[in-house]
């Protein structure tokens, strides 16, 4: 600060949500959502589905975690995990719970995890899950979406 900063106030940048709601009882964020016990129960929370081989589980109670043993790579086989994970989502929400999908930076491997999803269980078409997905961006991470 300068000296005519005195009386300024420095306000930092909102710091993003660390998961969105993209459809009813479908959560997507990256790890630091598993760590925000707080939302995970406001959200009603019941299962994690963690799309990485490195980052940590969940740490509220009450919450389940399921891993999907991937990392960010093209020559990972991810298709042969989503029938059994979609699956278990699916169960969680008919049991009355929602279902958060993460992975690093939520922005791969978690959002097509949650676009099977939908479509395996909500019969929508690829365009369609993908729609979906992208209205409940938010901005600070929409970029990444195109990429």
């Amino acid at each position: 600060m300068g000296p005519g900063d005195a009386g300024r106030r420095v306000t930092a940048s909102p710091v993003p949500p660390p998961f969105v709601r993209v459809a009813p009882s479908l959560f997507l964020g990256s790890a630091r959502a598993a760590g925000a016990e707080e939302q995970l129960a406001r959200a009603g929370i019941t299962l994690c589905v963690n799309v990485s081989r490195q980052q940590p589980g969940p740490r509220a109670p009450g919450v389940a975690e399921l891993r999907v043993p991937v990392f960010d790579d093209p020559a990972e086989d991810l298709l042969a995990h989503l029938e059994p994970r979609c699956a278990a989502m699916e169960a969680a929400v008919r049991g009355g719970g929602a279902c958060l999908v993460y992975c690093k930076n939520g922005r791969s491997r978690s959002a097509a995890v949650c676009t099977a999803y939908l479509m395996r269980h909500r019969g929508l078409s690829l365009a369609q899950a993908f729609q979906i997905r992208c209205c409940y961006i938010n901005t600070s991470t929409e970029a990444h979406w195109n990429t």
